[in-house]
């Protein structure tokens, strides 16, 4: 259901069994920390003591860990999108994630990993686009057309269209055959 500022009002759910297979559904869309499997929890009823219930029965199944989570978010955040350590620690404490999962997933992951290799292609990847970009504005640069190639004209007129049209404009790209040069 939508209200009036377009945003999506979720039903509130009164069951555990409804909240616990609401949290299941947002698991499977993408991993959470505990911190945001508890807020979303929260939203989702009025009942705090549900929210708590079914986030007790979530780490108890070991479907929501920190540590876990931690080194999954830190491994890919290595290896697919080339980031460092300071960056994926600052992202993982505004996941909130505690400093402890923080800092052994970390450790881990750039023990794993050369850190000076993946500055090095960060930085190669990122002279790449700017010299690809530079190719791109030289050539849709004006400079182009004063080196030589084709000089600017006005368009002609279409010679379907009737010239008392044309009266009345003296705009190079509208003016009469017999004005241009």
């Amino acid at each position: 259901m939508l209200n009036s500022s377009m945003h999506v009002e979720r039903r509130m759910l009164s069951t555990d069994e409804a909240l616990y297979t609401a949290a299941l559904r947002a698991l499977v869309r993408r991993a959470h920390s505990v911190h945001e499997m508890r807020v979303y929890l929260e939203r989702r009823t009025e009942d705090a003591a549900a929210a708590k219930r079914v986030l007790a029965r979530l780490r108890q199944e070991k479907m929501i860990d920190d540590t876990r989570y931690a080194l999954d978010f830190a491994r890919a955040r290595v290896n697919v999108r080339r980031q460092g350590r300071h960056r994926i620690a600052r992202e993982l404490r505004q996941r909130g994630v505690p400093d402890q999962h923080i800092e052994e997933a970390v450790a881990q992951v750039f023990a794993e990993t050369d850190e000076a290799v993946l500055v090095r292609k960060v930085i190669d990847r990122r002279l790449r686009s700017a010299r690809a970009t530079d190719e791109r504005r030289q050539k849709a640069s004006p400079e182009k057309h004063s080196q030589g190639s084709t000089p600017w004209r006005p368009k002609r007129r279409p010679a379907s269209w009737p010239i008392k049209s044309w009266h009345r404009c003296i705009a190079p790209c509208c003016a009469p055959d017999s004005m241009l040069p």
